[in-house]
């Protein structure tokens, strides 16, 4: 499989790290959104990007759970690509 993950997935990324590190919990998708800029109803979009930080194993979603995300992995530590987005 070929890992890529875009340069706004490596700040979410970043985002629950900082946030796990500090609250010692994981964010909601709602702050996710507005940590990233997004409004309220663009928790979509955090999905689509939580999606590609699980396939490059860098967390981990627990379904059914509030605030159900375990890091996994670390950027340093695994091998992919960062692609640029197109607007």
């Amino acid at each position: 499989m070929d890992d890529f993950l875009f340069p706004k997935d490596v700040t979410l990324f970043k985002f629950i790290e900082m946030e796990m590190g500090m609250r010692h919990v994981a964010p909601t998708l709602h702050e996710m959104a507005l940590a990233m800029g997004l409004k309220k109803v663009s928790v979509a979009i955090v999905s689509r990007r939580l999606a590609r930080l699980e396939e490059a194993g860098l967390i981990k979603r627990v379904w059914g759970r509030h605030r159900g995300l375990v890091i996994t992995g670390r950027l340093e530590k695994i091998g992919f690509n960062l692609v640029e987005e197109q607007s």
